[in-house]
Order: structure tokens, then C-alpha cells, then sequence
């Protein structure tokens, strides 16, 4: 794969003229991140930070990616403009329970999940939602300092979920079911999603390389790319994509469904080609041989 483009990560693409300093610090830990797990130029379109009044005040904008267009926004609530705003929401947010890790940390999560698209090739195109929080967890992770070691950081992965089945059994356990894999946000999973995601990652490409992490990536899509304004296919290519037929007779019959109809079926094609991906990548014949090894692997 192309080596690091310093020219392209010497400026941050991130227009935040409110927080410079945090915009500055979040693209630097994606672009180490990245770098560090041997990946290509750190890549991300033009992308405005948006800071707006929360329609729920119990429940403010903590970072959120917003496609309209070909515009690219970050989403975040109004007291996050200022550093005093962000020190007291944070506190508050602490006081009822919410271990919120800051802006500077959210942010660059949420620029892994765009800076997706350039390792995919493909534009706007989230992936399974295990798999995509996964990502944006382990990028920043592994750009939190210069010092890497690629052990090292699989061992932390590890010890995280460990930790976790330890502390949240079921939630844990709901993740780490592959014959049922997380298509969407179910609520109360927490950190589990993200740390049994990014353990997934890891795992697949275990002494194979980065080019194994993007094309389980890229081989298991969303049912539809990202965009806020109207309902938008997903770009499927049939020599990667092995149940691009069925996606297509879904596209296909979507006008006739009711929307509760829809999102079920989208979810089960989700599953389905994120299992088939799985097995590609890995070279294990079913799911239950994958995650019987994963779990070894895990040490669970």
C-alpha cells in the first residue's frame, strides 16, 4: 500500500474555527493512528464542525456525522464552542453517570468514521455497525502516542473486552455473538460494540496486514450510504460483494415495503454479507468455527 502523504496531513481538512486547538489535536491522533496501523494517506474531505442547541437538553449533541450533499458536518452541542461551555456540560454529564471523554476524543472518533471512506474506496459508505464503531475506535487508540507497537496495542484491545465480560456480561456477550452480529445502535451496549469491534479487527488481520482489515471493511457495507437528506443504496460491486443480488432485489422491491419492514430486512442482508465477508477474509468455513477462534484468541 502508498506510504504516509505528509503533504496531506500536514493540514487538517477539519474547518472548526471555534475549537482550532482541538480540531488540530484530533486530525494529528487520526492521522498517527492510521499511519501507525499501516495505513495509506489520511484522507478526509472538507469537514465544517457544527455547533448547535441540543432539542434535548438531557441528551446534547456529543458528536455526530451529518451528510447533506456533498457536505460533510460533525455535529456537536453549543457549549462545546467554548472551553468553559465544554468543562461544565462534561462535569454535568459526569454528575448523572456519563463518563464522557471529552471533544478532542470524540472528534477524532468521529473523523475515523469518515476517514473510512478513503481505506473502503467507497464514498459515504458506512460499514456493519460493529465493525464501523470498531474502527473508529481503534484508530484513535493507536495514535494516542508516537511510540507503537502493534502487541501492544492487540493486547489493550483484549484486555478491554476482558474487562468488560468481567463488568457487563450480557452486553459483552450480546457483542461477541457473530451468528447475530450488532447491525444497529440497540441501546445499552455501551463500549462493548466499540471495544468487541475494534478486538474483531484486530483479529482478522492478525500478521496479514492492514490491506486485511480494509477489505473486511469493504466487504461488509451498510444497506445504504450516508446521507441525512433521503435514503440513498448502497454502491455494491458483485465480484466483492457476494450477496450483491440480494441487496439488489431489496433495492428493488423497497417502494412496496413498509419502512419497519425495510430496516428489518436491510439489517438481515447487513448481517448476512458481514458473516460471508468474515469467512472470506478469515479462511474459516462458519461462523461459529470464526468466533469459537476469535474467542480463543480473546482469551474468553
Amino acid at each position: 500500500m502508498e506510504k504516509i502523504n505528509k503533504s496531506e496531513t500536514k493540514h487538517s481538512p477539519v474547518n472548526c474555527p471555534e475549537r482550532p486547538e482541538v480540531a488540530r489535536e484530533a486530525f494529528a491522533q487520526l492521522s498517527r493512528g492510521m499511519a501507525n496501523l499501516g495505513f495509506s494517506t489520511c484522507k478526509l474531505p472538507e469537514v465544517k464542525i457544527v455547533f448547535s442547541e441540543s432539542t434535548d437538553k438531557d441528551r446534547p449533541l456529543l458528536g455526530q456525522v451529518q451528510v447533506k450533499g456533498d457536505k460533510v458536518f460533525i455535529v456537536y452541542d453549543k457549549s462545546f464552542a467554548t472551553q468553559d461551555g465544554e468543562k461544565e456540560l462534561t462535569s454535568a454529564l459526569r454528575s448523572r453517570g456519563n463518563d464522557y471523554p471529552g471533544m478532542s476524543h470524540t472528534l477524532s472518533h468521529e473523523l475515523s468514521h469518515i476517514a473510512m471512506w478513503s481505506v473502503t474506496g467507497m464514498e459515504r459508505q458506512p460499514v456493519i455497525r460493529l465493525l464501523d464503531e470498531g474502527w473508529a475506535t481503534l484508530v484513535p487508540i493507536a495514535g494516542v502516542e508516537e511510540k507503537f507497537d502493534i502487541k501492544n496495542l492487540a493486547e489493550q484491545v483484549k484486555g478491554r473486552v476482558v474487562q468488560g465480560l468481567q463488568e457487563e456480561p450480557d452486553v459483552y456477550r450480546r457483542c461477541l455473538d457473530l451468528s447475530d452480529p450488532v447491525t444497529e445502535n440497540e441501546g445499552g451496549l455501551n463500549e462493548a460494540e466499540y471495544n468487541v469491534g475494534a478486538a474483531l479487527l484486530l483479529w482478522a488481520a492478525r500478521g496479514k496486514g492492514p490491506s486485511t482489515i480494509a477489505e473486511l471493511l469493504r466487504k461488509s457495507p451498510q444497506a445504504t450510504v450516508h446521507n441525512d437528506e433521503q435514503m440513498e443504496p448502497a454502491h455494491l460491486d458483485p465480484a466483492m460483494h457476494s450477496l450483491s443480488a440480494e441487496h439488489s432485489s431489496l433495492v428493488q422491491r423497497a417502494g412496496q415495503m413498509d419502512k419497519s419492514a425495510l430496516a428489518q430486512e436491510a439489517r438481515s442482508w447487513e448481517a448476512k454479507q458481514f458473516q460471508a465477508a468474515l469467512l472470506e477474509v478469515t479462511g474459516y468455513a462458519t461462523i461459529q468455527e470464526a468466533q469459537n477462534a476469535f474467542q480463543e484468541w480473546l482469551g474468553v
